[in-house]
C-alpha cells in the first residue's frame, strides 16, 4: 500500500476520534417535550368537534356503537403514564355506571390489558381509520359521539400532576354520555 493510502486512513481514524468522541447522548432538557394544558388543544378540538366518526363502524360492531358513545383511543407509542391515566379514568367511569369503549392501533393489546390492568375487550384499529379521517389528533383521547356519530367532545389525555380539567370534562359531559 502506499504511503499516502496510510496516511489518509490513519487521519480519518484520528479525525473520526476526535469528533466521535464528545457527549453522545442528549441532556434531558433537549429530550423532553412542552406539556400543554388542555384547554391548549382547542385548535384540534375545532377541527374534529362535530365531523362525522362512522369508521367506528368498521372497528366496532354495530350492537356496541349503538349502545356506546364514549371511546378512549390510545397508540402504543404514546406516553405509558398517559395511557395508564386513561385506564384509570375508563375505571372511575365504570364505577359510575358509564361505559367506555378503548380503541388502540400499533400496540400489542393482550399486553396492554395486562400491564394496565385491563380485563374487558380492547378494539384495534387495524387500518388507523382515525387518522385517515381525523388527520392528526394526539392520542391518547376520550371522544364523545352522539348517535348518529357526529363527535360532540373530546379530552386529550396527558400526565399532569393535580389535573382536574378530565374530572370537570366527564363531569359537564355526563347527560351526553347516558344516552
Amino acid at each position: 500500500m502506499s504511503l499516502l493510502f496510510r496516511i489518509s486512513v490513519l487521519g480519518l481514524v484520528f479525525f473520526c476520534l476526535i469528533n466521535c468522541s464528545g457527549k453522545t447522548t442528549r441532556n434531558k432538557e433537549e429530550l423532553s417535550f412542552p406539556e400543554k394544558s388542555p384547554r391548549e388543544f382547542s385548535g384540534v378540538k375545532k377541527n374534529i368537534v362535530n365531523k362525522q366518526a362512522k369508521f367506528l363502524g368498521k372497528i366496532i360492531d354495530s350492537q356496541q356503537l349503538q349502545e356506546n358513545g364514549l371511546y378512549f383511543y390510545y397508540s402504543g407509542y404514546d406516553c405509558g403514564n398517559c395511557v395508564q391515566k386513561g385506564f384509570e379514568i375508563i375505571r372511575n367511569l365504570s364505577e359510575a355506571g358509564v361505559s367506555t369503549i378503548p380503541i388502540a392501533f400499533q400496540t400489542n393489546i393482550g399486553q396492554d390489558q395486562i400491564y394496565y390492568d385491563f380485563k374487558d375487550r380492547i378494539y384495534i384499529d387495524q387500518g388507523d381509520y382515525l387518522h385517515d379521517n381525523f388527520s392528526f389528533i394526539p392520542t391518547p383521547f376520550f371522544m364523545i359521539t352522539d348517535e348518529a356519530l357526529r363527535v360532540v367532545d373530546i379530552y386529550i389525555v396527558q400526565n399532569i400532576d393535580g389535573d382536574t380539567d378530565s374530572l370537570s370534562f366527564f363531569t359537564n359531559q355526563r347527560i351526553k354520555v347516558n344516552r
